[in-house]
């Protein structure tokens, strides 16, 4: 039956049959477990100090929220299984987290602990009492300083066993790297669809519009004047030249504007496809990779053959094969006239 993980039960908490449970074969966590047992030493120790009596409300919710983490940290290596794909990198990964947690917490509390400390000092009513406090705190210093000298040998002893577990580091990036791709490929997507491709939209709106309300108005203008209604102003008083000289520019801006946004649209989407590619050859490799094929050079084969398939150019459409954007026909009437001028 699993233990109960709750801040009633935290320092009854057996950490040694969490952390050191002989079903995580090779991927105990030592490490971990000497963490865990400090930080449940640090947080009893605070108890008996009275802290949430002692302290402002947001320096005791600040012990609090950290013991919260601390049992989701618990929670994590309850729920560990390495029957999952990608057990080993969650192994490290969690081992880091824990390391960290346990660094920054003994260096966040530290003041802490020692004005609770100085306080109860100064409550004691004698002497005695006071000796007896001081006994616990050099007893505590003594405890952590055992464990600093355990954790260092520990240390000395996983840096060996990291060396047996770097030769699966190719198992695990593919997996890595799989879902890295899949990030890029959800971020580019997203400024493709929201950004570039709504730009390009709303200006080919107002391009439209333009067009169709010039061609609107000059209707207008044409059946009035041919029937004599108001408001009786010929087309050619209105579209003059220099009207049309301001519509053109603002035609061109807007015409401008769309193969700029269409441009970036297609290179993010471009770079979404891509990323997504990649994606699904990593999921492939670590599918393969997980399935613990025994021909070492197989191994090696697919890996390289997984790498040259992740990172070789693909046509995808989006892009020409020099890697920009058509510019469409109005890009396509500048480059021809352009070219014209340089011939001559």
């Amino acid at each position: 039956m699993p233990q109960e993980i709750s801040v009633q039960t935290l320092s009854e908490i057996k950490i040694k049959q969490l952390a050191l449970n002989s079903d995580f074969g090779k991927l105990k966590f030592e490490k971990s477990f000497l963490y865990f047992q400090g930080l449940q030493a640090l947080y009893k120790e605070l108890d008996e100090l009275d802290y949430k009596n002692n302290l402002l409300k947001s320096e005791f919710n600040e012990i609090d929220q950290s013991k919260n983490s601390y049992l989701v940290y618990l929670k994590r290596l309850q729920s560990f299984d390495i029957g999952m794909v990608n057990s080993q990198q969650l192994h490290d990964s969690l081992e880091n987290e824990i390391e960290n947690f346990y660094n920054d917490t003994v260096r966040g509390f530290r003041l802490i602990k020692l004005a609770l400390e100085d306080l109860a000092a100064k409550k004691s009513k004698n002497k005695q009492e006071l000796q007896k406090q001081q006994k616990v705190a050099l007893q505590a210093e003594k405890e952590y300083k055992e464990l600093s000298d355990k954790l260092k040998v520990e240390l000395e002893s996983l840096k060996e066993q990291k060396a047996k577990i770097e030769s699966t580091k190719g198992d695990v990036e593919a997996t890595r790297f799989g879902k890295y791709f899949s990030t890029q490929a959800e971020e580019y997507k997203e400024q493709a669809q929201n950004s570039w491709l709504k730009n390009r939209n709303r200006v080919f709106k107002w391009l439209i519009g333009i067009i169709i309300a010039n061609l609107i108005l000059y209707l207008v203008l044409f059946i009035t004047i041919k029937l004599n209604w108001w408001p009786r102003i010929k087309p050619d008083d209105f579209f003059t030249e220099q009207y049309g000289i301001v519509k053109i520019a603002l035609i061109a801006v807007l015409f401008y504007s769309l193969s700029f946004y269409s441009k970036h649209y297609k290179i993010n989407s471009n770079l979404a496809a891509v990323n997504k590619h990649r994606q699904n050859v990593a999921d492939t490799l670590s599918g393969f990779l997980a399935s613990n094929p025994d021909d070492k050079d197989m191994r090696v084969e697919m890996i390289k053959q997984g790498t040259n398939a992740m990172f070789k150019h693909i046509p995808l459409g989006y892009v020409n094969d020099k890697g920009d954007d058509e510019g469409g026909p109005v890009q396509e009437i500048i480059n021809y006239v352009t070219k014209s001028k340089n011939e001559i």
